[in-house]
């Protein structure tokens, strides 16, 4: 019987996919320390929303990877252009056409999707940083 896949092997597909989708983007895979570089996605090991016996049979499974991601600006309105261009589904900078280039994430999962963003504003504590999180949705079934 095929394990699951690695959570670890998930977020390293992300890193690769969306990295290579966009060269200015910064893929963490764990919490990352100081100094950052901007614009980043941090796609930490832990998951949302799990789904079983989906309509791929009974040893299916789905969740939610949630992807933060933080912009830079030296104004509001700079860190507000920014961070649309992210936000959009389509253009160089887009995180859900990133996806779309490789939905396997690199061979990781089955299938995946950008199925929504949350938590979209300024961050509290920073004026000059701006973020969203991404909510990417895994498909795996396990033989």
């Amino acid at each position: 019987m095929e394990d699951v896949s690695d959570l670890g092997d998930i977020q390293a597909g992300v890193k690769t996919v969306l990295e290579a989708a966009n060269g200015k983007l910064r893929v963490y895979t764990e919490p990352p320390g100081s100094p950052l570089e901007y614009p980043n996605v941090v796609c930490e090991p832990r998951i949302e929303e799990v789904d079983y016996d989906l309509d791929l049979g009974d040893n299916s499974w789905s969740f939610v990877l949630p992807l933060t991601l933080t912009v830079r600006g030296g104004s509001a309105e700079e860190a507000w252009r920014e961070l649309f261009k992210y936000l959009s589904p389509t253009g160089t900078e887009s995180v859900k056409r990133g996806v779309r280039t490789d939905t396997t994430l690199n061979g990781a999962v089955d299938d995946s999707l950008v199925e929504g963003v949350r938590n979209i504003g300024r961050d509290p504590e920073d004026a000059t940083l701006y973020g969203a999180q991404f909510l990417l949705r895994i498909w795996e079934t396990v033989a």
